[in-house]
């Protein structure tokens, strides 16, 4: 965070991100466990999140269940959606350029199913579509008639975040479906 504020007029170049991202990769150590760790010791959530989003979409690799850590401490501590929503979108930037890893996110996201889970899997769907979009859709589709709004919920949105782009006509159609049906339910949530 010292880095980015001394960074001045050259923040745009993101020299912190850059630099806590190669300490990560080369091994010096985990990121993801150090950004827990500031957390469990009572650093500043809002202060984690906005490094973690400058690093997190430049790491080779990471451990998935400390991602999952991660984001359920953050979850009910962040009093800013702005930065949460930050925070999930680096999330699904490393994902994109990781799409090997989606399957262990989800797989973490539905073991762990709760708020906090929700967004990171939003997330995580929404990469798997861009990745293989016919799996991706049938799996989505499978978790939109979930009983845990946690997880239905996710799945939901994340047809609304699909890029429909050159997508085939019926999955479009059964997508508004879904949604429609989504918007006119009586149920709360």
């Amino acid at each position: 965070e010292r880095c980015w504020f001394d960074a001045g007029p050259v923040r745009q170049e993101n020299l912190g991100g850059l630099a806590l991202a190669q300490l990560h990769n080369t091994g010096e150590f985990d990121a993801l466990q150090m950004a827990i760790e500031a957390i469990q010791g009572g650093g500043d959530v809002f202060t984690v999140s906005r490094v973690m989003t400058d690093s997190l979409p430049l790491f080779d690799g990471i451990d998935v269940p400390n991602l999952l850590i991660l984001f359920g401490l953050m979850h009910p501590k962040m009093k800013n959606d702005l930065a949460q929503g930050f925070l999930y979108n680096a999330a699904g930037e490393w994902m994109k350029g990781h799409p090997a890893f989606i399957d262990e996110v989800v797989r973490g996201g539905l073991a762990v199913a709760g708020e906090s889970s929700a967004p990171l899997l939003r997330a995580a769907l929404v990469q798997g579509v861009a990745s293989d979009r016919i799996r991706w859709l049938a799996r989505i589709h499978e978790l939109v008639d979930d009983s845990d709004p946690t997880v239905s919920l996710p799945a939901i949105e994340a047809l609304g975040l699909v890029d429909w782009h050159g997508a085939d006509t019926d999955d479009i159609a059964r997508a508004v479906a879904v949604i429609r049906a989504g918007l006119r339910s009586d149920d709360e949530s």
